[in-house]
């Protein structure tokens, strides 16, 4: 199999990959303290460090993308697509520029600008356009953050910095299993040499 058409392949994988989690993600029970479950985290991570920063951008917006057309909870809100997008293009130049042979310390920068910008920035405004828009059940943590004086926003930053920084975690040591994996490794080195995966 031709690379091109190895990429095409990997592409739609990940794709549906990324769709099943994103849908077994919102039928996830939430876990007091921590938020719902989630493992969108490792499937950006993974995208971005095994297709290269675009590609796996595009694969990561579009699994997030079509199960929110497809099975709306709410209003389609793009911030939030955009959010697990740009987690893909982090994890994917961490993996390509980053001066290091540790699979750990790609994915560590990768977890931390993630957590800041994505997490606290696009998804928690992605999130406060949500609640104004008449999702405020789906958010009661932030209602009660908001009847304690706190505005919107920094309500939604405050509730996704007290709950996500746990599966962040979960998702990043996952991560490091997947791309530690000897035979995972010497297959996709063989198949993708744009990014280096080293253990």
């Amino acid at each position: 199999m031709s690379k091109k058409a190895y990429l095409i392949t990997l592409t739609a994988v990940f794709a549906a990959v990324g769709i099943a989690l994103n849908l077994l993600s919102s039928a996830m029970p939430r876990i007091d303290t921590f938020g719902r479950i989630s493992l969108v985290y490792a499937f950006c991570f993974l995208a971005g460090a095994l297709m290269g920063p675009w590609l796996g951008f595009g694969v990561a917006a579009l699994a997030d993308f079509l199960p929110a057309l497809l099975f709306p909870e709410g209003p389609l809100m793009p911030l939030i697509t955009l959010s697990n997008g740009v987690m893909a293009l982090i994890s994917g130049l961490m993996f390509k520029h980053l001066k290091t042979n540790s699979v750990t310390v790609k994915l560590v920068f990768t977890a931390i600008l993630s957590f800041i910008f994505c997490t606290l920035g696009l998804t928690a405004a992605g999130e406060s356009l949500l609640y104004s828009m008449g999702m405020q059940a789906y958010y009661p943590t932030t209602t009660m953050l908001i009847n304690a004086g706190l505005p919107l926003f920094l309500a939604n930053v405050v509730r996704k910095a007290a709950t996500q920084w746990f599966w962040l975690t979960l998702n990043v040591i996952l991560s490091v299993i997947v791309l530690k994996s000897p035979s995972f490794v010497r297959f996709f080195s063989s198949k993708i040499n744009n990014n280096k995966i080293a253990s």
